[in-house]
């Protein structure tokens, strides 16, 4: 393994395996297997620990070597509306924290996911792990996208954005700057693949309001200006799966009562553009699990009641509501993302907006997907609003 100093050397390293495709857009990779065996390794690495110009050389590299090999960063909303719509059925879709060790631990989770010819997994990081792990989304999208080509994974690649979190403290001192930063995140991470995004405003919650809509109307109020916000700076070819929240991990469980109140606050304020396509529920887990006065970790006890009666309440009312289904792209081409990393202070989307999405079907082993993936990691379950939806456990 090597960390490439410069640019140049950078570039004449890559030389040996890839070369510019002849019209100029992407590469071409002569020997995918020394490719991946004698220099991927070097460029995760330079992708973290380069020089500036070197780490963001590096980081375009692995992008457009991840799309001449198939690997492309997707949006699942199309999977998740024909789940709605019924036409796909009987599993979940993992969703995979991944904070340290990065790139061996993707590595070992796409190792496995191709094991069980599982079609379907997102790899996700949260507002606050990207703050305590110093990942930003450019370099995580870098380090994911190469332990894929190291794994020989093909087809849609799918990054989400988890909790993109308000907090409640900075709201109450500058809450304007707070939902700024939350912007300023979007705006930096679609430009480097990450086409799901899940907003979390349940942190203001206000439980002393007398009604069940007042208590969720900021919650809702904001979760709709984030999705507006991602729906400005989506590519026109590719709609971001965005999801809300009712219920925080550690809190009492959701209700049907509640979502319905979330749902129609969140639909009045959202009025004509496209909404969520799920929302996350509390339904008994905790974060670091619970001690016992033995000092044992006691066992989580997951309420899956809570589940289906909110999904219910959601097909219910997805029923009587217009859908919109999105375009059924599933890829993304390497226009989307620019050639260096995105700053929190100047990000950019403008490359994004202009850029087409590549159209790619799902790949062949999800059809064997489904009834190998049914694990439950979850701290909170979602439930999608789509039609005749389905819930999906993440962490």
């Amino acid at each position: 393994m090597n960390i490439y100093s410069t640019t140049a050397e950078l570039r004449a390293a890559l030389a040996a395996y890839a070369r510019p495709q002849v019209s100029g857009d992407g590469l071409a990779i002569a020997d995918p297997e020394r490719f991946r065996e004698e220099i991927v390794d070097g460029l995760v690495w330079t992708a973290v620990f380069g020089p500036a110009e070197t780490r963001d050389a590096a980081r375009h590299a692995i992008r457009e070597s991840a799309e001449a090999l198939g690997i492309l960063p997707a949006s699942i909303l199309p999977l998740y509306e024909a789940r709605g719509r019924g036409e796909v059925s009987g599993f979940t879709v993992p969703a995979i924290n991944v904070r340290m060790m990065s790139y061996d631990t993707a590595r070992a989770a796409c190792r496995a996911a191709r094991e069980l010819s599982a079609g379907a997994v997102i790899f996700e990081i949260a507002r606050s792990e990207m703050g305590y792990t110093e990942q930003r989304p450019a370099e995580y999208a870098a380090v994911l996208l190469a332990a894929a080509i190291r794994e020989r994974w093909e087809g849609p690649f799918f990054l989400q954005g988890d909790h993109f979190q308000t907090n409640p403290k900075k709201m109450k001192e500058n809450a304007e700057a707070e939902i700024q930063a939350i912007e300023q995140l979007i705006e930096e991470a679609i430009p480097a693949g990450f086409f799901q995004i899940d907003i979390d405003t349940s942190t203001l919650v206000d439980l002393s309001k007398p009604t069940l809509e007042e208590q969720q109307r900021v919650n809702a109020d904001l979760c709709a200006r984030f999705t507006k916000f991602i729906r400005t700076h989506q590519p026109p070819e590719m709609p971001i799966s965005v999801g809300g929240e009712i219920g925080e991990v550690g809190k009492e469980n959701s209700t049907p009562e509640e979502f319905r109140a979330y749902m129609s606050v969140y639909r009045r304020a959202i009025g004509d553009a496209r909404g969520i396509s799920k929302v996350s529920v509390q339904t008994g887990s905790s974060h670091g699990g619970v001690v016992a006065p033995d000092g044992s970790v006691e066992r989580v006890s997951i309420d899956f009641s809570v589940l289906k009666s909110i999904s219910k309440v959601a097909r219910a009312g997805s029923r009587r509501s217009p859908s919109r289904r999105a375009p059924r792209t599933a890829g993304w081409s390497r226009r989307m993302a620019p050639s260096s990393a995105s700053r929190s202070t100047s990000p950019s989307s403008r490359g994004s907006r202009r850029s087409r999405a590549r159209s790619t079907a799902w790949p062949a082993r999800s059809s064997t997907a489904p009834r190998r993936c049914r694990r439950n990691t979850s701290a909170t379950s979602r439930t999608t609003t789509a039609p005749r939806s389905t819930s999906r456990p993440t962490s």
